[in-house]
């Protein structure tokens, strides 16, 4: 009788060893406590040059021209596949912290449901993250991954993608005199929101504040997700132009 219950016991222990207890969402990448980087090796040798150097560069028009298309943040491809035909659609989830509960301000793009992948930019320089992604069962049930983590590089600049404008970036992220990093997520520059004044004719014309007062704004570079994105996530209430 010890046998035979022994045996059964075995048997069941077995099977939850050899069949998945639940659906799940496999992530790809990045795991493993990876590292990953939204500057281009284009930004980031141009930052490691002397200043001497760098204004040297500048000049250099097929160099110059270069620096101008990768001003902008790389993103990142995420990726995660399903062990148990999950279907979408899919929610990505990147937090501060394990128990994602602190929402970091990160880009990320418009998720495309049957290639099991997303962009993701504007990360913190030198900081821990945490992501996952949700999805459903075959039954409609949701489902999601496990936890993964990754870390931010160090970057000599922290890029951000605005969506429409460009040239944009953290003035934080930096050792200030005294060895203390400058706080990130606070002051931002970048090119033009918005382009020129349709009345706007050179820089060599002499415009009087009262001429100012009357030039029509010129139409704005952001899209809808992106001024969005500059209120909602980074919380910029002021531009200084």
């Amino acid at each position: 009788m010890f046998h035979k219950n022994f045996s059964i016991v075995f048997t069941l222990v077995l099977g939850f060893l050899t069949t998945p207890l639940f659906a799940e969402i496999v992530l790809i990448s990045p795991a493993g406590n990876a590292t990953v980087s939204t500057v281009s090796p284009v930004i980031r040798d141009f930052w490691s040059m002397s200043r001497q150097k760098r204004l040297r560069t500048l000049r250099n028009d097929k160099k110059f021209q270069a620096i101008r298309q990768s001003r902008e943040a790389v993103p990142v491809v995420f990726e995660w596949k399903c062990t148990e035909n999950e279907k979408g659609p899919f929610q990505v989830e990147v937090a501060c912290d394990e128990s994602m509960t602190i929402a970091p301000h990160v880009w990320v793009d418009k998720i495309t449901d049957d290639k099991m992948q997303v962009k993701v930019a504007n990360f913190e320089l030198g900081r821990t993250y945490f992501w996952r992604v949700k999805g459903f069962d075959r039954n409609g049930k949701r489902v999601q991954s496990k936890t993964g983590i990754f870390t931010s590089a160090q970057d000599p600049v922290r890029l951000i993608r605005p969506g429409g404008s460009f040239n944009m970036r953290d003035l934080g992220g930096r050792p200030g005199l005294d060895g203390r990093m400058i706080r990130q997520g606070m002051i931002f520059r970048s090119a033009g929101l918005n382009k020129n004044s349709p009345d706007y004719k050179s820089s060599r014309e002499k415009y009087t504040p009262e001429k100012l007062k009357t030039m029509r704004p010129g139409a704005t570079r952001l899209t809808p997700q992106g001024r969005t994105y500059l209120a909602e996530r980074l919380g910029i209430k002021t531009d200084l132009d």
